[in-house]
C-alpha cells in the first residue's frame, strides 16, 4: 500500500516480480517450523503473542475512549 501511494523514508521500497510468492514461501515456511517445534516451544511462542494482543487491545480501547 505505501508503495502504491509512494511513501519512502529510505530509498526505493521493495518491489520484484515475484513478491507475492516469496512473501507465502516465507510465511509458510515459518508457520511448519512452529508446527514441527515441541508442544512446550509452541506455548512459549504464543504467549507472548497473545498477551501482546491483550495489551494492544487495552491500549486501543484506552486511546479510543480518550477520544471520545
Amino acid at each position: 500500500m505505501l508503495a502504491r501511494r509512494g511513501v519512502a523514508l529510505s530509498g526505493t521500497p521493495l518491489n520484484f516480480r515475484f513478491l507475492g510468492a516469496a512473501t507465502v514461501i516465507g510465511i509458510s515456511s515459518m508457520l511448519a517450523l512452529i508446527a514441527m517445534g515441541s508442544r512446550q516451544e509452541i506455548i512459549g511462542l504464543a504467549t507472548p503473542i497473545a498477551l501482546s494482543i491483550f495489551l494492544y487491545l487495552i491500549q486501543a480501547r484506552i486511546a479510543l475512549a480518550k477520544s471520545h
